[in-house]
């Protein structure tokens, strides 16, 4: 029996695929079919149908069903949309906390210009790492992070002296910041 697949996206054809297949209950075949498409949606809708090949003009699925197992998705990002320009920032910046000093959190901006891993840290006054605050891929743009006097595990801090650390692409700043109970 030779069936042709069809991938479609938000109702337009993107891909097909073909499959040979004897009619027997234990014939398990597995194939990929190349998904190619690129959307700026949000999201989009996926929709996977079959069709069997006529035989001497008569479709040969009948009454029979077509089971698929394991249906999965592998997705490839290869490139980023562009953010508009007029919230982008011209350079990287570290900002000073606020408020400092703090209690019980602190707020920790920054401004990247260009889609970068970023890193934020916070280390105590003997170089000890505290707490990682972010640690993610994000588009070019203002951010804030919140901390709340907490280590990595949770317990509140001592009072003191702690200085935060961003790390975005190649650029790194810090800044000192004092946390009071």
């Amino acid at each position: 029996m030779n069936i042709n697949i069809f991938l479609s996206e938000n109702g337009s054809e993107v891909s097909t695929g073909h499959l040979t297949s004897n009619s027997s209950a234990a014939d398990w075949t597995s194939f990929n079919i190349p998904f190619t498409s690129y959307t700026t949606a949000d999201s989009a809708r996926i929709t996977m149908s079959a069709a069997a090949e006529p035989k001497n003009g008569v479709g040969v699925l009948g009454n029979s069903v077509l089971y698929v197992d394991n249906l999965s998705f592998d997705i490839l990002i290869t490139s980023i949309p562009e953010q508009p320009t007029d919230r982008i920032p011209g350079t990287f910046i570290l900002h000073q906390n606020y408020p400092n000093p703090f209690n019980p959190s602190t707020a920790i901006s920054f401004d990247i210009p260009q889609a970068v891993n970023v890193k934020v840290d916070i280390f105590d006054i003997t170089g000890r790492r505290i707490r990682t605050l972010l640690d993610e891929p994000k588009f070019a743009g203002s951010y804030d992070v919140i901390w709340n006097g907490t280590d990595d595990t949770g317990n509140s801090v001592a009072s003191g002296l702690y200085v935060y650390y961003l790390r975005a692409g190649d650029y790194i700043q810090s800044k000192k910041l004092l946390f009071m109970k």
